[in-house]
Protein backbone atom coordinates (compact mmCIF):
# COMPACT_ATOMS: atom_id res chain seq x y z
CA UNK A 1 0.00 0.00 0.00
CA UNK A 2 1.25 3.51 -1.00
CA UNK A 3 0.18 6.33 1.20
CA UNK A 4 -0.39 9.87 -0.64
CA UNK A 5 1.63 12.61 1.17
CA UNK A 6 0.27 16.18 1.25
CA UNK A 7 2.04 18.05 -1.85
CA UNK A 8 4.56 20.31 -0.77
CA UNK A 9 6.48 23.52 -2.28
CA UNK A 10 10.21 23.45 -3.50
CA UNK A 11 11.03 25.83 -0.39
CA UNK A 12 9.07 23.85 1.78
CA UNK A 13 10.52 21.13 4.43
CA UNK A 14 7.29 19.07 5.62
CA UNK A 15 7.34 15.86 8.17
CA UNK A 16 6.20 12.82 6.18
CA UNK A 17 5.47 10.01 9.24
CA UNK A 18 4.93 6.11 8.40
CA UNK A 19 2.77 4.01 11.13
CA UNK A 20 3.18 0.73 11.27
CA UNK A 21 1.00 0.27 14.51
CA UNK A 22 -1.19 -2.18 12.71
CA UNK A 23 1.62 -4.13 11.87
CA UNK A 24 3.22 -5.04 15.32
CA UNK A 25 2.87 -7.21 17.84
CA UNK A 26 1.10 -6.59 21.67
CA UNK A 27 4.50 -6.04 23.25
CA UNK A 28 6.20 -5.08 19.85
CA UNK A 29 7.95 -1.92 19.52
CA UNK A 30 9.99 -0.28 16.66
CA UNK A 31 14.33 -0.39 16.54
CA UNK A 32 15.82 1.13 13.84
CA UNK A 33 14.10 2.91 10.37
CA UNK A 34 15.71 3.45 7.13
CA UNK A 35 14.33 5.97 4.35
CA UNK A 36 14.85 6.56 0.77
CA UNK A 37 13.91 8.71 -1.68
CA UNK A 38 13.79 7.64 -5.26
CA UNK A 39 12.18 9.32 -8.57
CA UNK A 40 8.74 8.23 -9.80
CA UNK A 41 8.45 11.09 -12.46
CA UNK A 42 10.48 14.05 -13.29
CA UNK A 43 13.77 14.58 -12.26
CA UNK A 44 16.26 15.89 -8.91
CA UNK A 45 14.98 14.22 -5.54
CA UNK A 46 14.20 15.08 -2.43
CA UNK A 47 16.46 15.90 0.55
CA UNK A 48 15.86 13.26 3.24
CA UNK A 49 16.73 15.75 6.50
CA UNK A 50 18.21 15.11 9.33
CA UNK A 51 17.69 11.34 11.47
CA UNK A 52 14.39 9.88 11.12
CA UNK A 53 12.34 9.92 14.55
CA UNK A 54 10.96 6.68 15.80
CA UNK A 55 8.00 7.46 18.25
CA UNK A 56 5.86 4.85 19.28
CA UNK A 57 4.52 3.06 16.38
CA UNK A 58 5.37 5.55 13.74
CA UNK A 59 8.04 6.81 11.92
CA UNK A 60 8.64 10.69 10.78
CA UNK A 61 11.05 12.15 8.50
CA UNK A 62 11.87 15.61 7.43
CA UNK A 63 11.69 16.30 3.53
CA UNK A 64 12.86 19.61 1.40
CA UNK A 65 13.85 20.21 -2.06
CA UNK A 66 12.53 18.57 -4.87
CA UNK A 67 12.22 20.12 -8.92
CA UNK A 68 9.08 21.14 -9.23
CA UNK A 69 6.24 19.24 -11.27
CA UNK A 70 7.90 15.91 -9.73
CA UNK A 71 6.87 13.09 -7.75
CA UNK A 72 9.03 11.09 -5.46
CA UNK A 73 8.60 7.94 -3.78
CA UNK A 74 9.55 7.97 -0.20
CA UNK A 75 10.31 4.18 1.43
CA UNK A 76 10.60 3.66 4.62
CA UNK A 77 12.10 0.31 6.08
CA UNK A 78 12.07 -0.64 9.71
CA UNK A 79 13.30 -3.63 11.68
CA UNK A 80 11.71 -4.27 14.99
CA UNK A 81 12.09 -6.12 18.66
CA UNK A 82 10.41 -9.14 17.51
CA UNK A 83 13.09 -9.68 14.47
CA UNK A 84 10.64 -8.50 11.37
CA UNK A 85 11.66 -6.43 8.62
CA UNK A 86 8.72 -4.25 7.40
CA UNK A 87 8.46 -1.79 4.34
CA UNK A 88 6.04 1.12 3.64
CA UNK A 89 5.81 3.48 1.08
CA UNK A 90 4.81 7.17 0.24
CA UNK A 91 4.50 9.60 -2.53
CA UNK A 92 4.95 13.58 -2.70
CA UNK A 93 4.13 15.56 -5.51
CA UNK A 94 6.52 19.18 -5.49
CA UNK A 95 4.70 22.09 -6.32
CA UNK A 96 6.69 25.36 -8.12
Amino acid sequence: MITYFRSKRVAEVQIVAFDFGALLGESETLTAAALVATIVSGSGAPTLQGTATIAGATVAQLVGGGVAGSLYQIDCTVSTSAGQRLVSSGQVTIRP
